[in-house]
């Protein structure tokens, strides 16, 4: 088990990884996490999800958004309690350390610019209309020539 930071869709996260050691699926899975400044009581994270499924045999990374709370750099401890369908139940306390680095390559992720096609397109327009403009052009002129030969 492991809990790190990361992104996906452009929003922070505490990622958890869970593990499903059992040859079994685990259905009805509840998960509810807790993070707090190491040393500390007060939450500055807290998420509760269920009606999850596992498969036997695997595992996967368990988000707790930040929401809008920004978490500062220093060690943090999340507290998990997973419970599934056919008594099931784990309880883990594990601590993990945010650095400022890795608040600074969150930040520079979800401030990257966008691309932006806006002026390939308006080019693109106007090449078009300037295309249609000269085939008109050469149309129209092409037939005064043959009514003026007729």
């Amino acid at each position: 088990l492991s809990v790190k930071t990361g992104q996906t869709n452009s929003l922070n996260q505490v990622e958890a990884k869970l593990q499903n050691p059992e040859p079994g699926m685990m259905r009805d899975l509840k998960v509810k996490t807790k993070v707090t400044k190491e040393g500390d009581s007060k939450v500055v994270l807290q998420n509760e999800k269920s009606n999850m499924a596992m498969a036997p045999n695997s595992n996967f990374s368990y988000a707790i958004p930040w929401g809008s709370t920004q978490l500062a750099a220093g060690t943090y401890t999340l507290t998990l309690d997973a419970t599934a369908k056919g008594g099931y139940h784990w309880h883990f306390t594990k601590n993990f350390t945010v650095t400022q680095k890795e608040i600074g390559q969150l930040a520079n992720k979800y401030n990257q610019p966008q691309k932006n096609y806006f002026w390939w397109f308006v080019a693109g327009g106007i090449l078009i209309v300037l295309l249609l403009a000269i085939i008109i052009y050469l149309l129209l002129k092409n037939r005064r020539k043959q009514d003026e030969d007729d």
